[in-house]
């Protein structure tokens, strides 16, 4: 339930620049830009993650529990994009974003942050990408009834969104036994509309 939100904000702000830190298999960020190409003829995306270059200790020890996919793989799902759509551009950066995105200062349009599930490195991944528009994370956690309290110290975006004045979690929860509800936040930079499009300031 909680990643139809991701559509519901494309379709808002329709973001001709998507960033996804952690791409995984491609599933949300295919969504993310067959919706966003619906609003704009020209898109740009890039996605970052370690794809099947790590063992499972690395993947316990970030929490990922998706597996992991070869990069050429994924690719392919992006390339039926590009064959259908040829203002669309794409890039895979390939390791872990202290490897390829915590030196840099990337800004976009939409972001999504989903990768690395620990609170320090989710903590730099938004670092990098902090004057970016819309900045989405998932993993915002809860507790629930008959289920796991996950230690929001050590995982999970709820130290970074709880000191921010101007975050808002998301309503649409998913729940499951080991985490309790999972939610997502979302900061946008302030903004006013005009003829139904958001203005930046």
């Amino acid at each position: 339930m909680r990643y139809d939100q991701l559509l519901s904000l494309v379709a808002l702000y329709k973001p001709r620049s998507i960033v996804e830190i952690g791409t995984n298999q491609g599933d949300r960020g295919v969504l993310l830009c067959r919706e966003a190409l619906r609003h704009n003829p020209v898109v740009a995306y890039t996605g970052y993650d370690v794809f099947d270059t790590k063992d499972a200790e690395f993947h316990k020890q970030v929490f990922n529990g998706k597996g992991a996919f070869a990069k050429e793989r994924v690719a392919a799902r992006f390339d039926e994009i590009n064959s259908q759509y040829p203002g669309f551009q794409y890039r895979l950066l390939q390791g872990t974003t202290a490897e390829t995105l915590h030196s840099h200062d990337v800004r976009a349009e939409f972001v999504f942050i989903d990768g690395d599930h620990r609170v320090q490195t989710i903590a730099l991944d938004y670092d990098a990408v902090k004057h970016s528009k819309v900045v989405v994370f998932d993993d915002y956690y809860s507790e629930a009834p008959d289920c796991e309290k996950i230690d929001t110290s050590i995982y999970g975006c709820n130290s970074i969104i709880d000191k921010s004045k101007s975050a808002t979690v998301l309503p649409n929860a998913d729940r499951f036994p080991a985490t309790g509800d999972i939610r997502m936040a979302a900061l946008v930079k302030r903004h006013v509309f005009f003829r139904g499009r958001p203005i930046w300031f």
